[in-house]
């Protein structure tokens, strides 16, 4: 396990606090509250987009994205960013800028101002980026970003009016019917 058994008493109290927060006092104060918008598969919009955004401002290079969406998701996230190389600059300079550009994973207890944040600039290098043709929207990318709002899930406009799967195979079975009236095929 990664954090161990006590995991389970830091999920209580986060569960409490949420329903303090919410105003529940008991579990049977919001259970089966969200049954309402629960929708069966066939009922969904087939032409809804949803893509996977990283905000080059707030990523730290770590690339856990990456390497969650290359191992468990669909090889939509790539390391093929580069920047424009700088002639102006000695390998001295370099050198003595490469120690602040260091990303780390923002960890509290191990960083040395207790914000958890870096100061240093990512490299255009370690930011990953999102093949939007290519993201299902799965999730897993923003799921397992250390840092909060760094990929959030933006929603893209296909230009396709609604469509559900009742929808779309009513469409193929009456083109199936319209082929097999005029003889292009035969069931």
């Amino acid at each position: 396990m990664h954090y161990g058994f006590r995991i389970v008493e830091d999920m209580q109290d986060g569960l409490l606090n949420w329903m303090a927060e919410k105003g529940f006092a008991t579990i049977d104060d919001f259970r089966g509250l969200s049954l309402p918008k629960v929708r069966e598969w066939k009922d969904l919009n087939l032409n809804y987009k949803v893509v996977a955004n990283i905000h080059a401002d707030l990523c730290i290079g770590c690339q856990l994205c990456y390497t969650a969406c290359w191992d468990g998701a669909h090889q939509c996230i790539h390391l093929d960013r580069t920047s424009a190389p700088d002639t102006t600059r000695t390998p001295a300079m370099v050198e003595a800028e490469s120690g602040r550009l260091i990303s780390t994973t923002p960890i509290p207890k191990l960083d040395s101002t207790g914000l958890g944040a870096s100061s240093a600039v990512t490299p255009l290098e370690r930011i990953p980026r999102v093949d939007e043709h290519h993201c299902v929207g799965c999730n897993l990318c923003s799921l397992v970003c250390p840092v909060e709002d760094c990929i959030t899930m933006e929603e893209i406009d296909t230009h396709l009016p609604p469509e559900t799967w009742a929808d779309r195979s009513a469409t193929r079975e009456l083109g199936t019917q319209v082929a097999h009236n005029f003889g292009i095929i035969s069931l």
